[in-house]
């Protein structure tokens, strides 16, 4: 990848820093809290299923290095007594519906590609009924282009803009499911 040894050798060992952080199939995430203020918002009442901004965030930046066939497990080391399964609800409840929404934006990236192809596929047709009946070279050339890029951005959508939505549903699964563990 690198023709340049020095970036070969710094290469390796960022790899190496990754995965000497992990197991072969367990992702374990290490987290200092102070209090459990910095797990839960400071908006919870008596309920704690909301979580802090910052910690969810950190959750979502941390996954992103899994390896795809782990699982995550997320040690948080604290002074405070905490119970996990509070945290552990508060993480599937706060995850639940950011997986909705994102498994929302995927159905509406899935609709709009559609679409879009549709529409190309009709600018194709009025194009080929342009070319029959009248032959003007701005109008057709207009339309031609106009189909070929509804085409291009159904395609767009629906290769790359879906992966991309599908690869942050597959995390967020992972966070959902992740094993919860308290230590002090």
């Amino acid at each position: 990848m690198f023709l340049n040894k020095k970036n070969r050798t710094l290469d390796k060992e960022i790899m190496s820093r990754i995965k000497n952080a992990q197991d072969d199939d367990t992702f374990c995430m290490d987290i200092k809290v102070e209090n459990s203020n910095q797990i839960f918002s400071k908006f919870n009442y008596d309920n704690e299923d909301t979580l802090n901004p910052e910690f969810c965030e950190h959750l979502l930046t941390n996954a992103k290095l899994m390896p795809p066939m782990a699982d995550i497990k997320i040690k948080i080391h604290s002074n405070e007594n905490i119970d996990p399964k509070k945290v552990s609800t508060a993480i599937k409840s706060h995850f639940t519906r950011d997986y909705a929404e994102t498994k929302n934006s995927l159905a509406k990236n899935n609709i709009s590609s559609l679409i879009s192809l549709l529409l190309g596929i009709l600018s194709l047709a009025i194009l080929i009924i342009f070319y029959n009946s009248f032959d003007n070279f701005y109008v057709t050339t207009i339309i031609e282009i106009i189909a070929w890029v509804f085409v291009w951005e159904a395609a767009d959508r629906f290769f790359y803009d879906r992966s991309r939505i599908k690869q942050k549903l597959f995390i967020l699964q992972k966070i959902y499911s992740a094993e919860v563990e308290i230590e002090k």
